[in-house]
This record gives structure tokens, C-alpha cells and sequence, in this order.
């Protein structure tokens, strides 16, 4: 990116909290199916309502012209795996939703899904996030919906979740869960080789929930089958899944073979090895890939000891780990991951808007409203400088983050 001038951020800018924006001009909107030069957006309350190169796109009598200048546009960052961030977990209930809500723009991210692990409260818990959510009076980047990792794992892949709480899967447990998300469950997590779990995943598809392959022990074969019931998305691959060998292909191999199901990815340089990263990148295309980042409440405090579902975990040099050195989740943030993902894959820009914004938008059917710079999405923006820091953050046509 060249450098140029950075946009002004003064008296004459919209503030913090308000919807005056109409008219962005930046030297490079990406959409990001296209990229556009010397580009504006329209924005009229919470929506886009027109994109294009500027000359085509002109400021309405009375409108508001905004120039950011020298800097590039793209789609808010979408996390739909996401446990916490700074200093603040899902799991501690409704006030701490909306204060990641509140953090989460200074990193890009304008949606998320707060992601739920097992626990003996877990319809408590769901039903508490859940009507929160569906009264949509979080500011910031919006919970848009919930990601239930869990019950339903292999004790055979916990990870860094407490396996005391997995439960075999059964559509009574389900059918209560989702009826206690009021509509909100996007997404669900689930081991797919157990007894019973290929008529949840088919209830998940009823009920239009993502049924997502993860902490599983599943042969490749019993993927290729609970595919073909209706599993589109992996959650975090290569992590908690039984690896790719050339003689047992197993969860990686049958998602990077897969033309059907998603794999989100932790680009935080802890969970995955950058060389894994590109092979996973070149399998599947950038459309094939979500972008998340499992981060967990410590995320951008840095160094430190803290806790994860009720145990001790110690955050060294950007590394989470349990006691027994177990990963507990992430402690990066979705504009380290998307610059990253860049700077040690050889992904484009495009690529990188594709991976964090509209694949993740497409996996939990909100591309309607999300991970696209176009006429009638929600104005969530996101503003990079010549070092892709971010400089600006728009949700729903709302400036909530600005440096």
C-alpha cells in the first residue's frame, strides 16, 4: 500500500456514537469482491445504499462528504468464534457481552458470535446471552447471534474444555438448548461420529443452525457421511480434530478435500503453523476459510495469569495454556490475524477481506446483512492505514472506534 495522507479525525469527522456519516471517500474501497479506487459509500441511518468510484457516486443534497484519503475500506471484520476479549468473557452474562461488544471495534471486528462452552447452566446460560441479543441494544460491533461449542464433543478431543460437561447427543437436550436461543444459535459445534449425532445435525439443518465438525475424533469417512447430513462448517481445523496422515486422512483431510464444508482458521501463529495455514488457504480458497479468533477474556491484556471456564490459564509471549500446557483458547485479536495472514501466507488484501468478513458472513447465513461493501448491507466498516492498522471502525453506520 502507498502511503499517503490519514484521515483526519478532528472537528470535522463524525464522533464517537453518532450516525452523521452519508458520504466516505477513501482511495481504495474494498468491496471485497471487487477493489475500487478513488471509491465512496453512501450511508443513510444504518445502511449502505450506494457504492462505486466517487464520481458515480455523489453526496446528497444536505449530505455530509467525508475524505479519509490515503486509506483503504473494507468489510468490519465477522469473528463467529470468539469466547472474550479484554478482560471480559460471554460466559459472565449480559453486562460483559456488551462490554466485548464496546472493546472489540478497535480491532476491526464490527459482528461476532459469542461463543458458549459447556457447563451445567448451559440453557441458563444461552437463554440469558440470547435475550439480550434479540433486544440488539449492544453497541459497538454487534453480537449477531450465539456459537454453541458444545455439549456434544469427543472426550477423545476436549481440548481445553472441560470434558465433565460434554453429553451425548440427543434432540431432547438439543430441541431445549435451541429453544432456550429464542432464534439466536447460529452455529453449533459438534462431534459427528457419536451415536446420535447425524439426527442433531439434521435438526440443526430444520432449525437453519450451521452444523459445525469440531473437537472430533471422526474418520474421514464419517465426515464425508455427516456431510452429507448436513455438516457445512469446521470449527478452528486443525485443532481438537484428528489430523491429516496419508493413510487416515481423518477430520483435516476430509475438510480440506470437502467442497461443501468451511474451515475457520486461527491465524494467531500459535495454533497454526504458517506452512499449514497456506495448505489450507490453497485447498480451499479464500471463500473456503473463516477467519476467528478463539480468543478467550485475556485477549489484549497481555501477559498475565488468569482464568477460562473456571481454571487457572497463563498467558505467555501471546500464548494461552491450562497447567498442564494445553492451548486455552487465544489471546489474539482479528487485525493481528488478518495482517498475519497476509504477511506469512501471500494472501492478497482481497483474500484477507474475503477470509474475515464474507466467508465467515456466508457460514452463518448473515451475508445479507454482513461481510459486504454493498447497497443495502449493514454500514459496518473498517478503515486500515498503509500498515493495515486500523484506524477507523463504523458499526451499523456508527463510528465506535477511531485513532
Amino acid at each position: 500500500m502507498s502511503r499517503g495522507r490519514e484521515p483526519s479525525l478532528g472537528a470535522d469527522s463524525p464522533k464517537e456514537g453518532t450516525s452523521q456519516i452519508t458520504r466516505i471517500r477513501a482511495a481504495r474501497v474494498v468491496t471485497p469482491l471487487e477493489v475500487i479506487t478513488d471509491g465512496a459509500i453512501l450511508v443513510e441511518g444504518t445502511r449502505i445504499v450506494a457504492v462505486g468510484p466517487s464520481a458515480h457516486v455523489p453526496s446528497p443534497n444536505g449530505g455530509r462528504d467525508w475524505d479519509l484519503g490515503a486509506v483503504t475500506v473494507g468489510p468490519g471484520f465477522l469473528d463467529v468464534h470468539i469466547h472474550g476479549a479484554g478482560g471480559f468473557a460471554a460466559t459472565d452474562g449480559a453486562s460483559s457481552v456488551a462490554d466485548i461488544s464496546r472493546y472489540l471495534p478497535r480491532h476491526g471486528v464490527t459482528s461476532w458470535l459469542p461463543t458458549l462452552t459447556p457447563r451445567e447452566t448451559l440453557a441458563e446460560m444461552v437463554e440469558l446471552i440470547a435475550g439480550v441479543l434479540d433486544g440488539r441494544q449492544n453497541e459497538g460491533a454487534e453480537a449477531a447471534g450465539i456459537h454453541l461449542e458444545g455439549p456434544f464433543l469427543s472426550l477423545k478431543r476436549p481440548g481445553a474444555i472441560r470434558p465433565e460437561w460434554f453429553h451425548p447427543p440427543t434432540l431432547p437436550l438439543l430441541d431445549s438448548l435451541l429453544d432456550a436461543g429464542l432464534g439466536q444459535i447460529r452455529l453449533m459445534t459438534l462431534a459427528p461420529e457419536q451415536d446420535g449425532a447425524l439426527d442433531v445435525v439434521r435438526r440443526l439443518v430444520q432449525r437453519g443452525v450451521t452444523a459445525s465438525i469440531g473437537h472430533s475424533d471422526a474418520t474421514a469417512e464419517q465426515v464425508i457421511v455427516a456431510e452429507k447430513a448436513g455438516v457445512r462448517h469446521a470449527t478452528h481445523t486443525f485443532n481438537a480434530m484428528r489430523p491429516l496422515h496419508h493413510r487416515d486422512p481423518g477430520v483435516v483431510g476430509a475438510v480440506m478435500a470437502s467442497d461443501q464444508i468451511r474451515g475457520e482458521l486461527i491465524a494467531d501463529g500459535v495454533h497454526v503453523d504458517p506452512l499449514a495455514m497456506r495448505a489450507l488457504i490453497r485447498a480451499k480458497s479464500a471463500h473456503g476459510v473463516a477467519l476467528i479468533t478463539d480468543a478467550v477474556a485475556p485477549a489484549g491484556l497481555g501477559d498475565g495469569d488468569y482464568t477460562f471456564d473456571g481454571r487457572p490459564i497463563r498467558v505467555r509471549l501471546g500464548r494461552a495454556t491450562l497447567a498442564d500446557g494445553t492451548i486455552a483458547g487465544s489471546v489474539g485479536t482479528a487485525d493481528d490475524n488478518f495482517r498475519r495472514i497476509i504477511r506469512e501466507c501471500g494472501v492478497s488484501l482481497v483474500e484477507a477481506f474475503i477470509m474475515s468478513a464474507l466467508t465467515p458472513a456466508r457460514a452463518v447465513n448473515l451475508a445479507d446483512r454482513k461481510g459486504q461493501v454493498a447497497a443495502g448491507r449493514d454500514a459496518d466498516l473498517v478503515v486500515l492505514d498503509s500498515e493495515l492498522q486500523v484506524r477507523l471502525t463504523i458499526c451499523r453506520g456508527e463510528v465506535a472506534y477511531s485513532r
